[in-house]
């Protein structure tokens, strides 16, 4: 989960890739990162049912195929 978080803190920080708008970027890279956050802390309480709820969403919500439609050449 910690390693988890420290991805979604690099990727918010990091430059849009040429594809893809910015707004979208930062869009896609947020919702990521609130995620990881959400998932860690769920971790860090050894909270069982939190931690399924938050890593279904980020399955639901933030997975990579999201952003690497929009934001990743071929």
């Amino acid at each position: 989960a910690g390693e988890l978080k420290r991805y979604g803190d690099l990727m918010a920080k990091a430059p849009k890739p040429k594809k893809g708008t910015e707004e979208s970027w930062k869009e896609l890279t947020a919702k990521f990162q609130t995620q990881t956050v959400a998932i860690l802390a769920a971790a860090e309480k050894k909270d069982a049912a939190a931690v399924a709820t938050s890593t279904g969403e980020f399955g639901a919500q933030a997975t990579c195929k999201a952003c690497h439609t929009v934001h990743k050449g071929k």
